[in-house]
This record gives C-alpha cells, sequence and structure tokens, in this order.
C-alpha cells in the first residue's frame, strides 16, 4: 500500500506543479501582455514619465519619433535637451533618466510622498476604418517619420485606465484612454487621449 501510494504520490504532484506554473504565467501575461496589462503599465509608465518603459510598450520607434525634428541628429537632440533641463545629456540612459527624475520632483513637490495606482476599466473593439478617421494625421506622420506601417494592424482597441495620485493629503483621479494595436501575436500602444476616439 505505501509503495502504490508513493507511485500515485509522484505523477499527482507533478500535475500540481505543471499546474501552479500555467496560472503563474497566465497571470505574467495577464499583467504584461495582454491589451490590458500593456496599456495599464503603459498609462502609469507615462503618467510617471518613466518614458524608457513607455517607449518599449509602443507600436513605432520612439527615439525615430523624437528625432523627426532633428533630421536624425542625437547629438542636436541631447544638446537642445541638455539646454532645456540646464544639465548634461549624453546618451538615451542620461535623458529617460532625468525625465523620470524631474517628473517625480514635480509630483513630490505637488503631493508630497505619493503612489500612482492604476487599473483598466473598460476595453472597446475599435475599427481600422475609425482609427484611420480619426487619427489620420497622426498615422501619416508616423509612417514619415519613423519604422510604422499601419497595414501591419491586426486589430484595435481603446483601453480606459483609471488613474489615481494619492499624496500625503488628497487623492487626484484622471482617466486615460489608450488606443492599443494588435501587430502580429504582440499588442502595443499607438497612443494616450484625454478622451475617447469613439466620442
Amino acid at each position: 500500500k505505501k509503495l502504490r501510494g508513493q507511485k500515485w504520490f509522484k505523477p499527482a504532484a507533478i500535475a500540481a506543479i505543471v499546474l501552479v506554473a500555467i496560472i503563474a504565467l497566465a497571470s505574467v501575461y495577464s499583467a504584461f501582455f495582454s491589451v490590458e496589462g500593456v496599456a495599464i503599465n503603459a498609462a502609469k509608465a507615462y503618467s510617471m514619465r518613466d518614458m524608457k518603459a513607455y517607449a518599449s510598450s509602443l507600436a513605432f520607434d520612439y527615439k525615430e519619433y523624437l528625432l523627426a525634428s532633428y533630421d536624425g541628429d542625437e547629438e542636436e537632440f541631447f544638446e537642445k535637451i541638455s539646454d532645456n533641463v540646464d544639465e548634461e545629456i549624453d546618451s538615451w540612459n542620461d535623458y529617460f533618466k532625468i525625465m523620470k527624475e524631474r517628473a517625480k520632483e514635480d509630483l513630490e513637490d505637488e503631493y508630497g510622498k505619493f503612489t500612482i495606482s492604476a487599473k483598466s476599466t473598460r476595453v472597446k473593439d475599435i475599427s481600422v476604418k475609425l482609427l484611420e478617421e480619426k487619427l489620420s494625421y497622426f498615422l501619416e506622420n508616423l509612417e514619415e517619420i519613423t519604422d510604422f506601417d499601419r497595414d501591419k494592424i491586426d486589430e484595435v482597441k481603446e483601453v480606459a485606465v483609471k488613474l489615481a495620485i494619492k499624496g500625503e493629503d488628497d487623492t487626484e483621479r484622471d482617466t486615460a484612454y489608450v488606443c492599443m494595436v494588435r501587430i502580429g501575436l504582440s499588442w502595443k500602444v499607438l497612443q494616450i487621449n484625454s478622451s475617447s476616439l469613439k466620442d
């Protein structure tokens, strides 16, 4: 009986471990790779001006987008940013770091110690036709100055993300409408708006 129990224990234990792993992977996928997960993380990153994290969620090359006004000249771009922030900026790491630090300082000046939370409240299907009607100029501009190609869009959704900044004295709430596009198997952010594309 003891041996029989041990024989049954091993496959049962393995099955339990596999189930836990599957659940964990599903949770990770939902949090970071699902349409809602990507939208929530992007909206939160943008609100904190964590532009490095925000850029990684975009459907286009953010660096190309920023450099378009400088004819692709990184050196000129960094010089301009250095003048604006009165600090030496020599690399993208410097740029992303200073943007995040300055945003944190501004938020702390306004709210004191703070936390930012974000959650999805609604997901809407958006037709590619409506997307092109509402964001025609933006799409044309992206295709002209970055590697973006609207023909690669397979699906469009809009995720309403409720953001809350909780400070020492009060809490401020706002809603970001994140336009998401699926390209192949990946959901990417096209744009974050203050109102819905369907309004």
